[in-house]
């Protein structure tokens, strides 16, 4: 499912990029905005009880958890929404939502990186239930269940080698690891 996103590339990044019209500008703008409000949108879901699971999660939370307590942002307190918002900016910069996961892009630990060159998270060779950068939450769970879904139609498929049903079989297996990482990170 990640591997679509390159779609959004092509768009904004090819055509968008040859225009002198500003266009691109514009649309890195609204990008800036969609992403500063699911962040804040994840905050909410944060001080509501929503932990995040994958091995980039504690850093999340942690991260919420030190922006709740200098604004002091606790029941019955009211806080400038101005300044929750100046307080998420930064964590806004580097988030890339996904169905599967939401990473928060760090090239220096992302395992979707090679060697060289740093133009953001490489999508196609994303991990999310083992990369440092990435997140998973409830709202991710119907992604999963898809992805569940799909490989159990696949391993049915009759004529498949050995060698294709282990890996399919281990695929399966991260699956369930990263539904059950959701279902611990908000007991």
């Amino acid at each position: 499912m990640i591997q679509y996103k390159h779609l959004s590339v092509a768009m904004f990044e090819g055509y968008a990029g040859t225009s002198a019209s500003g266009f691109r500008a514009e649309v890195a703008a609204e990008e800036a905005l969609a992403r500063l409000a699911d962040v804040v949108e994840r905050y909410e879901d944060f001080k509501a009880g929503v932990r995040s699971s994958a091995p980039g999660g504690a850093r999340t939370d942690n991260e919420f958890a030190r922006v709740q307590e200098e604004l002091q942002d606790f029941p019955g307190r009211v806080v400038d929404e101005r300044r929750v918002h100046a307080m998420l900016k930064t964590s806004a910069r580097t988030l890339h939502i996904g169905t599967l996961n939401d990473c928060y892009y760090q090239p220096e630990t992302a395992l979707c990186r090679v060697a060289g060159g740093d133009d953001g998270p490489m999508l196609n060779n994303c991990r999310p239930d083992r990369c440092t950068n990435s997140t998973i939450t409830a709202r991710h769970r119907p992604g999963w269940e898809s992805a569940r879904g799909g490989t159990e139609r696949a391993l049915a498929f009759v004529g498949l080698s050995d060698l294709q049903r282990t890996a399919l079989r281990e695929h399966l297996s991260d699956i369930d690891k990263a539904l059950e990482g959701v279902e611990h990170a908000n007991e």
